[in-house]
């Protein structure tokens, strides 16, 4: 759901310098959104902010995850991906490349694409989020679980 092989600012030929850049700068806290420098009372269960060297290494697991994918199949035997057109937080073309390489490399990958049309933010799953829509969520992933999702 929304897998984080990089951030939707940055473009996919830069994504491992900036990986890099990330992991040798001094690790900072920094904001989710620079603009609210206080976490939302709705949100209270949610860090408000990250660390960038943590970014910095799901980057580079996501590097990992898309270099490997280029030569192998994924070790699962049933796999899919939920992407959304309006994510602002993900990569929506690196993820898409893992999936097609996956399936160049004889996968069968199910992938199904929120379209952007219908703005949804990128936290697809939690019943808080203001602006989601967890009931079709909810449903279209159970449809991708058994096998039932067109």
């Amino acid at each position: 759901i929304s897998p984080f092989f990089g951030p939707h600012v940055v473009p996919t030929w830069a994504t491992h310098a900036a990986t890099n850049l990330l992991l040798m700068l001094p690790n900072m806290m920094v904001w989710w959104n620079p603009l609210e420098t206080e976490r939302p009372e709705i949100m209270n269960y949610a860090y408000a902010r990250y660390a960038s060297h943590a970014l910095g290494e799901v980057m580079r697991v996501g590097r990992i995850v898309d270099s490997t994918a280029r030569n192998t199949p994924p070790a699962a035997a049933n796999n899919g991906m939920l992407l959304n057109e309006a994510d602002v937080a993900v990569s929506f073309a690196l993820a898409e490349q893992v999936v097609n390489s996956w399936r160049s490399n004889g996968a069968d990958v199910q992938l199904e694409v929120l379209p952007f049309s219908r703005r949804l933010p990128h936290d697809l799953i939690d019943p808080r989020q203001p602006g989601g829509d967890i009931e079709m969520v909810y449903d279209l992933l159970l449809a991708m679980m058994n096998g039932d999702s067109e």
